[in-house]
């Protein structure tokens, strides 16, 4: 309610009216798919791609070699004001940016014109890791506020260290506690961390450490939460990495209508320690303390925050601001196609400019002061088969016109032995299900497809399930079973020109109990511009419907699903590579597909059989269309006069494929 000037209070109601199909069709296609801004990159990336993995290279070798004239001539003038610069800085920030030339750093972002080139002061001052974060301009707003302020947080204080001192002498293994006590004295002598003589926990704000054992090392993650910092921090902007997609949407850029003769390569560049590259502002470095057990001991240690920890939300909305100062030099300075995850900054190159490309790039890090690996397994040279964020990219086929994404033979294998040794033994405790599952979730975002997510949905239930009992009960087996198939028969996933393209099918499924063929289905494919190509409306036979009915007296809901299979059956081949909206006006069928799973026989049934054609479209996606404006509704009744559907050929359903009688 609301009160209006110069009268009593008043209701304002909002009425929507349904787009006619027409309307409708021309939004969908304005609107796309929602993945498709990852393979339709901005124009400077379009045009950074076209330019650096073109067939004439010689125009950007040009621009790398002015450009580096130009800033090591700068450089060599600005060397007393660096070392001015870097005198003035807080004693603990002196080791930890020694060598970065934070002066000329910002002075090629000014000159660039980079929204973000105050990033470099607060560098230079060391990051706050409380409070609001600052607004780069370069990342798209959206607001997410502080959960508390930091006053309120000192109020709180000492029940939090409480909890902390208590989760850091929790018993642990002594060999992990041997670890995590070496890796701090590690950070203490790099200058990262400093011991806190005093080691008290008044008026300090605790994060405690623990390890997660990885497949070649172990990993320190710095807890900020438990003690409430990473509550106090605000974030002003939505912040962005940028992930495979990325890397594959620029060279699907430089493919073109024809990919030529030439053959693309690609590499990731990793930085060496990249948080500990960079400092912590001196009022947090007064106030934060990690918390670290002594080996064997009920006892704990506190230490000093220096340098940005890997924990707390706001050294990840530092390090992406410098990440993507680094990568705008590299793009608009050096015409490097390349892109930043995290520390990892995959670039590609025509094979013949790799290694121009690689000095460009080894040249910009050397340039700024910017630590990185030169040798070993994370330094690796351009090839055609690359590793990019855990996966793995195959560029053999770039001629042919296709990129090939696969997981990496150690990934398949691994996830192989789990579930196979737990098949083995029978057991899966809680902790195990929920880290496989993550491993899961991982595996299956890269070959695009939803068929284990019931199995999936499983391991979440053991997971989080209230029984202490390890053992797994048929359901369970069954679950690990399909997923231990899933991941033997899984291929490399080709992308092609054909993922710019958006498809889109409308389906729909009517119920009319009192007919005497009282089920209808419809469907209608409609191409990128917006033409109708092929559509299909008719009765389900008698057969089918005795099945459903003998489910339920008012199966819509798999009527809904049934035309979905249909589509998939007739037009999936021809959509292969592409992406794919499907448009259905049933919420719970939109939702059920999304999930790749619901409630009944038939309906699961159904969505199994979706599921199995779906991969070929690798990019579906399930949207909701309002009956009114839904074109597949006339075919769904045998109506085939809506003006769309004019130049739409008419495909009979082969009934006999889709009989569901013998699979209940």
């Amino acid at each position: 309610m609301e009160k209006l000037a110069g009268s009593g209070p008043a209701e304002f109601l909002e009425i929507g009216i349904p787009r006619e199909p027409e309307d409708f069709v021309k939004e969908a296609i304005a609107r796309g798919h929602p993945r498709a801004f990852c393979f339709r990159p901005n124009w400077e990336l379009r045009s950074l791609a076209a330019d650096s993995l073109g067939a004439d290279t010689s125009e950007v070798e040009k621009a790398r070699t002015t450009f580096f004239k130009k800033w090591l001539t700068r450089a060599l003038r600005l060397r007393k004001e660096e070392q001015s610069k870097w005198e003035s800085l807080a004693p603990h920030l002196r080791p930890i940016l020694k060598g970065k030339r934070l002066v000329l750093w910002k002075q090629i972002l000014m000159e660039m014109g980079y929204a973000d080139a105050g990033v470099l002061d607060e560098v230079a001052d060391g990051f706050a890791l409380s409070g609001w974060m600052t607004a780069s301009k370069i990342f798209k707003p959206f607001v997410r506020p502080p959960k508390f302020s930091v006053n309120k947080l000192r109020e709180v204080a000492k029940g939090l260290n409480n909890a902390v001192v208590a989760k850091v002498l929790t018993e642990n293994e002594l060999t992990l506690e041997q670890e995590i006590w070496r890796q701090t004295q590690e950070e203490v002598a790099c200058g990262w961390l400093a011991l806190d003589d005093d080691n008290s926990i008044e008026d300090k704000i605790l994060a405690y450490r623990f390890a997660v054992v990885q497949r070649n090392k172990v990993r320190m993650i710095d807890d900020f939460s438990l003690g409430g910092l990473n509550s106090t921090c605000g974030l002003p902007e939505r912040l962005e990495v940028e992930p495979v997609d990325s890397v594959l949407a620029m060279a699907v850029q430089a493919m073109g209508e024809d990919p030529g003769s030439r053959s693309i390569v690609g590499r990731t560049y990793d930085l060496v320690s990249a948080y500990k590259q960079f400092g912590v502002c001196p009022s947090d470095v007064e106030t934060l303390r990690i918390a670290v057990k002594v080996p064997g001991e009920r006892e704990f240690r506190l230490y000093k925050v220096l340098a940005l920890p890997f924990g707390a939300v706001a050294s990840v909305a530092a390090f992406l601001r410098i990440a993507r100062s680094i990568v705008h030099i590299a793009r608009e300075g050096l015409r490097v196609p390349i892109t930043s995850f995290f520390d990892d900054f995959t670039a590609l190159a025509v094979e013949s400019g790799a290694e121009s490309t690689n000095f460009a790039v080894t040249g910009l890090f050397k340039l700024l002061g910017v630590q990185y690996a030169r040798e070993g397994p994370k330094a690796p040279d351009f090839a055609a088969v690359f590793s990019c964020l855990g996966v793995v990219v195959d560029m053999n086929h770039f001629r042919g016109g296709s990129i090939a994404v696969m997981h990496t033979e150690q990934r398949v294998l691994e996830l192989k032995e789990t579930l196979g040794q737990i098949l083995s033994s029978g057991t899966l405790s809680r902790k195990e299900a929920e880290k496989l599952r993550g491993r899961l979730i991982w595996f299956s975002s890269f070959v695009f497809g939803r068929r284990p997510n019931r199995a999936v949905a499983t391991l979440s239930a053991i997971a989080s399930g209230a029984s202490h009992s390890s053992s797994l009960a048929e359901e369970h087996k069954l679950a690990l079973a399909s997923l231990l198939e899933y991941v033997n028969v899984c291929r490399p996933v080709s992308i092609s020109r054909r993922i710019l393209e958006c498809w889109y099918i409308f389906t729909d499924g009517a119920f009319e109990p009192h007919e005497a063929e009282p089920g209808s289905v419809g469907g209608v494919l409609v191409s990128p511009s917006g033409t109708a190509c092929a559509c299909f409306g008719s009765k389900v036979p008698r057969s089918i419907m005795d099945s459903l009915l003998a489910h339920r007296d008012h199966p819509i809901f798999e009527l809904e699903l049934l035309p979905v299979w249909i589509s998939f059956d007739l037009w999936g081949n021809a959509l292969r590579e592409r992406q794919l909206v499907v448009y259905i006006d049933n919420s719970a069928a939109q939702g059920a597909l999304v999930r790749g799973r619901t409630e009944g026989t038939i309906a699961n049934y159904l969505i199994e059989r979706c599921l199995e054609l779906e991969p070929g479209h690798q990019q579906s996606w399930y949207g909701r269309v309002p009956s009114h404006s839904n074109v597949s509704d006339g075919p769904s009744r045998l109506d085939f006069s809506h003006p769309l559907l004019a130049s739409a050929s008419k495909v009979e359903i082969s009934w006999t494929k889709f009989q569901i009688r013998d699979h209940l």
